[in-house]
């Protein structure tokens, strides 16, 4: 082979290794890109999330949307609404948001609530410069993730899906004026003949807001010893909705539940991306004690 056929021969195959180092940089960086941005969140690692961060992208968008919706009826951003957007935005809007929003995958997180259960992501769709991520587990999630490329690495620059800070403050208030009393002395575990567990809980529901409000599931959360989740358990309320000052009654009774279960949490279920504070906490492997 002469010469100048090996020099070209060597260039093909420089050109054909370096387009699959490429590609393979392609295809498999997003992947990675969220599993390091994810661990980061779930370690609380603030130095490598910064890495994968764009937060003044981030806060350009959340200024942007809360701007929206604290301006008037006409929809168009007042000087005043977009001035306290980015004051509030500033003080309130940092890494440690975003790092909730990763972790939990909650529409409310970076408004600073959601469930505290960590939830996976993978890629949903691939550009040249941008890559978009959905949590790997529920297509219904309205979050999505958007990276985009800097140099030959990505940084997490938007957050879709993220509502009106409007609707946050409605559901909160919706969650406050619904009393969840779940007194340990009401629920009851024991081993059926047939040797299954049977597992009943008892309390009440009482609206002490001043309007009516619409129940949502309640959900009865069983872990083990050192504090894994084993199983939810979901509660419909017998009612829909309660007026002012009104109070109904729950029970409801499970059977097959996890040998290993030890305690048992009473919360709300999370809804439009809102988890509620556990309002009971029992331990139901010996006696019922209220659990702190």
């Amino acid at each position: 082979m002469s010469p100048r056929k090996k020099a070209k021969v060597t260039i093909l195959g420089f050109n054909v290794a370096a387009a699959a180092l490429v590609g393979t940089w392609y295809w498999r960086s997003p992947v990675a890109t969220i599993a390091a941005i994810r661990q980061a969140a779930i370690e609380e690692d603030a130095v490598e999330l910064a890495k994968g961060v764009d937060l003044a992208a981030l806060r350009d968008q959340m200024r942007l949307r809360v701007g929206r919706s604290g301006s008037a009826s006409d929809g168009q951003n007042s000087p005043i609404g977009m001035a306290l957007a980015s004051a509030m935005v500033d003080s309130t809007f940092d890494l440690g948001a975003v790092q909730r929003t990763i972790l939990t995958g909650s529409p409310y997180a970076a408004l600073g609530a959601g469930s505290d259960e960590p939830v996976g992501w993978t890629v949903s769709s691939r550009g040249i410069d941008v890559f978009r991520a959905r949590i790997a587990a529920n297509s219904d999630n309205p979050i999505e993730l958007m990276f985009r490329r800097d140099i030959l690495r990505w940084k997490l620059s938007g957050i879709k899906g993220i509502p009106d800070p409007a609707a946050l403050r409605e559901e909160q208030d919706a969650r406050r004026d619904l009393v969840l009393n779940f007194p340990a002395n009401r629920q009851d575990r024991r081993v059926m003949p047939n040797g299954a567990e049977f597992f009943s809980v008892s309390g009440t529901i009482t609206n002490v807001g001043d309007v009516a409000r619409e129940l949502g599931a309640i959900v009865v959360t069983l872990r083990d010893r050192s504090g894994r989740r084993l199983s939810s358990l979901e509660i419909t309320p017998p009612r829909s909705r309660l007026e002012h000052g009104e109070t109904t009654e729950v029970n409801e009774a499970f059977t097959d539940i996890p040998v290993e279960a030890t305690t048992a949490e009473i919360s709300w279920k999370p809804r439009q991306g809102i988890a509620s504070p556990v309002t009971a906490r029992f331990n139901i492997r010996s006696q019922f004690n209220d659990l702190p």
